[in-house]
This record gives structure tokens, C-alpha cells and sequence, in this order.
């Protein structure tokens, strides 16, 4: 577990350690057109490597210590494409629905951020299942903006 760090000094870390998933973003951005198109197997590899780092992150803290902002703008940057293949956000989803139903609140937040940013016609069903499963979380408007994907 690691030592107790100021909100600024974990912002900062988790900044640092985000810029690997916000690179992810960017990277995927320039290579996928205009004759520089990375193969749809290497974009899904590299969502993928954003879900890992998206589960890993909450281990550098104690449980239910909240941690800063920058652990959830990740997949806000990971996603903010002008265009995504249907097939890559086909993927998006389904990684954002099972981090969602982690255990861990924090990874679940980052998840819904995530499908808060994500233009996909799935997003809808997938915050209504997790508001089903947690009860508490209808009328949040927070929740309700992810579902709309209207989340800042």
C-alpha cells in the first residue's frame, strides 16, 4: 500500500502515470486514417492496455481512498476521436460494462466517466444495468449525464 500522498502530489503521480493511456488516445488518433491506419487488432491491444492500467491504479492506494481527477480523464482522452470504428467502440463498451462491475467504486467511477464519453448506442443499457445493480445511484445526476453522454 502506498503512503499517504497530499491530493496534489497524487494528482500529479496519477498524471504522470496517465499520460501512457492519454498517449494510448493521441497515438490511436494520428494512426487511424489519412494513410496511417493502424490495424483495428493493434487498436483493440492498446484499449486494452488503458483497461489494465484503469484496474491497476486503485493498488497504489488504500481501499476507499479517493483518488484524484486524473485517473478518471483517461478514457475521456482514450475516446475523444473524431472517428472511432464501430468495431473499437464495439470494444470500448464492453471493457467499460466489466469495469463497471468491479468492486472497487473508484474503478466503477473512472468506468462510467468512460461511457460517459463514449458515442455508442449501447451506452444507455449499460449505465441502466449498473444503476439496477446499485439502487443508490438513480436520480444522481452525475450517473445520469454519463448514461446521456453529456459527462464533463
Amino acid at each position: 500500500m502506498a503512503k499517504a500522498m497530499t491530493a496534489k502530489d497524487q494528482n500529479a503521480l496519477l498524471w504522470r502515470i496517465g499520460g501512457e493511456p492519454m498517449w494510448i488516445g493521441w497515438w490511436l488518433e494520428a494512426k487511424s486514417g489519412f494513410g496511417n491506419d493502424l490495424g483495428l487488432e493493434d487498436q483493440t491491444a492498446l484499449v486494452q492496455a488503458a483497461k489494465h492500467v484503469t484496474l491497476a491504479i486503485p493498488s497504489l492506494f488504500a481501499p476507499e481512498e479517493q483518488v484524484e481527477n486524473g485517473y478518471f480523464m483517461w478514457w475521456d482522452l482514450l475516446l475523444k476521436r473524431k472517428a472511432m470504428r464501430p468495431e473499437l467502440a464495439d470494444t470500448c463498451l464492453e471493457i467499460l460494462q466489466d469495469l463497471c462491475w468491479h468492486r472497487d467504486e473508484r474503478v466503477q467511477g473512472a468506468a462510467l466517466h468512460g461511457l460517459g464519453h463514449l458515442k455508442h448506442p449501447g451506452r444507455p443499457a449499460v449505465v441502466d444495468e449498473f444503476v439496477r445493480r446499485h439502487p443508490d445511484a438513480k436520480g444522481d445526476r452525475w450517473i445520469l449525464e454519463c448514461r446521456e453522454g453529456t459527462v464533463m
